[in-house]
Parts: C-alpha cells; sequence; structure tokens
C-alpha cells in the first residue's frame, strides 16, 4: 500500500464520518420538528377544547339564570363577561406555552443540524491535516532514504560489543585487568564500548 492510499484514506475516513454525523444531525433536527409540529398542532386542539368546554359552561349559567327568573342585564351580565375574558386568557396561554416549547424544539433542531455540518467541517479538516501530516512524513523519511544512498554511506545498526570487548569489560569490573593495572574508569570502559 503506498503513501497516496494512506493518505486517501485518512482523508476519506474523515469525509465518511463527518457525513455520518452531518445526517446524524439532520434526523434529529427533522425529528425534533415533527414533535414542535405535534406540540403546537396539541397546544391548539386544547385550547380549542378550553374554549368548547367555557362556551358550554356560559350557557348552562345563562340558562340558570334565566330559570331562576333573574335577567341577564346588570351583575349575571358581568360574570358572564368575565368568564368568557378569563376563558380567552386560559387558552392564549396553552396556544402560548405550546409555541414556546415548539419553538425550543426547533431551536434544538437547529442546534443539532449546525453541530453536524461542524462535525462534517471538522472531519473533513481533520482528515486533510492527518492525510497532509503522514504525506510530509513520508516524504521526510523518503529523503533520508535517498541522501543515505546519495552518499554510499547505509544506516548502520547499533554495534554489539564484540566478544573481546566483553572479556576487557568483565576484567575490567573483576578486578583482574592485569594489561591496565589498576581500576578502570567509565571512561576506559566508554572507549572499550565504542571500539577506541
Amino acid at each position: 500500500m503506498g503513501i497516496e492510499t494512506a493518505i486517501v484514506l485518512q482523508v476519506g475516513s474523515g469525509v465518511m464520518s463527518g457525513r455520518a454525523a452531518d445526517k446524524a444531525g439532520k434526523e434529529t433536527q427533522k425529528q425534533l420538528e415533527q414533535q414542535a409540529a405535534v406540540v403546537r398542532a396539541e397546544a391548539k386542539r386544547d385550547a380549542g377544547r378550553l374554549r368548547l368546554r367555557h362556551k358550554q359552561d356560559v350557557a348552562r349559567k345563562k340558562l340558570q339564570f334565566f330559570h331562576q327568573g333573574v335577567g341577564i342585564a346588570g351583575s349575571p351580565a358581568n360574570i358572564i363577561a368575565s368568564d368568557i375574558n378569563l376563558q380567552d386568557e386560559e387558552a392564549r396561554a396553552i396556544i402560548a406555552r405550546g409555541n414556546a416549547q415548539s419553538s425550543l424544539l426547533i431551536a434544538q433542531g437547529q442546534n443539532a443540524r449546525n453541530a453536524g455540518r461542524s462535525a462534517l467541517l471538522s472531519n473533513i479538516i481533520g482528515g486533510i491535516a492527518s492525510g497532509v501530516m503522514t504525506g510530509v512524513m513520508a516524504n521526510s523519511l523518503q529523503t533520508k532514504e535517498l541522501d543515505t544512498l546519495g552518499t554510499g554511506i547505509s544506516p548502520q545498526p547499533p554495534q554489539s560489543t564484540s566478544s573481546s570487548n566483553q572479556g576487557q569489560i568483565s576484567d575490567i569490573l573483576t578486578g583482574s585487568n592485569r594489561s591496565i593495572g589498576k581500576q578502570a574508569s567509565s571512561g576506559q570502559i566508554s572507549d572499550i564500548l565504542t571500539g577506541k
């Protein structure tokens, strides 16, 4: 697998995960907007039921006043008018509450959509950046290999300690180094290890 393929895979991976996040954001927005529509419809329905119930209550009160022989003018009319105003306020409050909940759901949907878009852009940019970094690193390694080939010098693995050097080190550590005649310093041990 070439470096170009690795770069394409990284960029593609970023794009695919970004598209998935974007799609999830769209779906969440759609679901929340549907819930908002349901909330608005329920609020209108509840307000309509409340108004109908209040109209029935007003009609009952008028009928009671009529059966009791009380005229609708004056106090009874004020009571009925007050009830009607109260009913309208309650119905408007139900609709306002439904609209507020609906607006909140729509805003949450828009936030989910924006988060999906942000994730899409972020993942695309991240995939491109990752691909570029992979390309730069690969190019750097290829340049070092070419530099080494051009000079005729090949990278050398770390030198292992030869058996004669190991013997000298063993003699130094055990104190049986008669050729040196005294305790070896750390510099001498270093010289033996590096072959100086």
